[in-house]
């Protein structure tokens, strides 16, 4: 399965698992390559845009823009000048690149890494081996060596250094915070969704039931009131999946009684908030009559228990839709699958 930050993470992450089988520690040196461009160009991130979205293209092809001077605000909020774009020198570049190389079996080893030249140039005049772990020193508080030589064009001014070390410190903080931040509203709503499934909230709410709009109650073909059931086996879906960060297509392999989770071929113990329909699927494809479900409602502000009667295939490049029996023409992306003692 897929884990990292979307931005950091090689290709071969990013396409499991249409494309890739998986991923080695080859990712780490993409990883730091890419980290190695953000250092070089204060902040600016080589496969962002200007709207900090991640170009998923260039990213894939592993393209880096090392000339470009125009940019003067990095993805971290620090400025990027012509100054700083010059800086650093053909062979450090050289060595971003080999990092950030898209194939794997290309990618720079870390061990050759650490035998770079202009690495080791860099260790030898900070008076330091590469193979060597800096004594006590943390990545924040290390200073910048005021008598490296000034007139490599790989090394900027100690004031102008340690005010880039002082903006990615401040950065860093920021980041934490803005984590820290999102850990706790994810938290938060994992708490609602099971406040949500408890039994007693989903029959407080079955009295609002008569506030939603119901089918007339003619006959629908193929549906027996008295036959609800889970998904069965073989079903197609989508698994919203948090760590791949998007929705993979799915099939159906089990339901477990004991945890109310779904096995499904990309994903074992599926929870069932993150298992929607798809959208694009023909009658045959649909969820079945009968299935129970839970409907999200407008009206009464929470989710409903529910049964699939009949579905609407839709039309040229419309969605699907399903009639439940508490709402006409449900949109799947309210629908989850529900356990049977919901």
């Amino acid at each position: 399965e897929k884990c990292g930050t979307p931005a950091f993470m090689a290709p071969e992450q990013h396409q499991i698992p249409r494309a890739s089988r998986g991923y080695s520690v080859a990712c780490d040196i993409w990883a730091a390559g890419v980290t190695m461009y953000v250092l070089m160009f204060g902040g600016k991130h080589p496969f962002l845009t200007a709207s900090n979205q991640l170009d998923e293209k260039r990213l894939l092809e592993g393209k880096m823009d090392f000339t470009d001077p125009q940019a003067n605000v990095g993805f971290l909020g620090l400025v990027v000048s012509s100054e700083i774009s010059r800086r650093f020198s053909d062979a450090a570049r050289k060595l971003c690149r080999r990092m950030v190389d898209p194939h794997p079996s290309r990618r720079i080893s870390a061990a050759d890494a650490c035998e770079d030249p202009w690495l080791k140039q860099q260790a030898q005049q900070k008076g330091v081996d590469s193979r060597q772990k800096e004594p006590e020193a943390s990545d924040e508080t290390r200073p910048i060596s005021p008598t490296a030589d000034t007139s490599s064009h790989d090394r900027c001014s100690p004031k102008r250094s340690a005010e880039l070390q002082r903006q990615l410190f401040e950065e860093k903080q920021r980041v934490e915070a803005l984590e820290e931040q999102l850990k706790l509203q994810q938290e938060n709503n994992e708490s609602q969704w099971e406040a949500l499934m408890n039994k007693q909230v989903v029959e407080q709410v079955k009295s609002e039931k008569k506030k939603e709009k119901q089918l007339d109650g003619q006959e629908v073909k193929g549906y027996d009131p008295n036959a609800k059931s889970v998904l069965p086996v073989g079903t197609k879906c989508w698994y919203n999946s948090t760590s791949w960060a998007g929705a993979v297509r799915a099939v159906i392999k089990c339901y477990n009684d004991a945890d109310g989770t779904f096995d499904l071929d990309v994903r074992a113990h599926a929870r069932p908030e993150y298992i929607t329909p798809t959208s694009d699927a023909r009658a045959t494809e649909a969820w079945p009559p009968g299935t129970i479900v839970l409907y999200q409602s407008e009206s009464v502000r929470a989710w409903l228990p529910a049964v699939i009667l009949s579905f609407n295939e839709g039309k040229g490049d419309g969605q699907g839709t399903y009639n439940l029996d508490v709402r006409e023409c449900a949109s799947v992306e309210r629908m989850r699958p529900r356990c049977p003692l919901q």
